[in-house]
């Protein structure tokens, strides 16, 4: 019984882990224009290093508005 509860415990903290990480791919360089765009269309974005990355789910979004 301890077993099968430590490991309904492990796959959920497991799989609760999993959904944090999503997707991002690469925008821009970070720039103030583009922040400035990407925040008027409300796309969720990053600032890495001098690059701007936008989740995966919002690059159809960020093409049609901000290009």
């Amino acid at each position: 019984m301890r077993k099968r509860t430590f490991f309904l415990l492990f796959a959920l903290f497991f799989l609760a882990a999993c959904e944090d990480e999503k997707a991002h791919t690469f925008w821009s360089d970070a720039t103030i224009e583009a922040t400035e765009r990407l925040d008027d269309a409300h796309i969720p974005y990053e600032i890495r290093g001098e690059e701007i990355w936008i989740p995966e789910e919002e690059a159809e979004r960020a093409v049609l508005c901000c290009s």
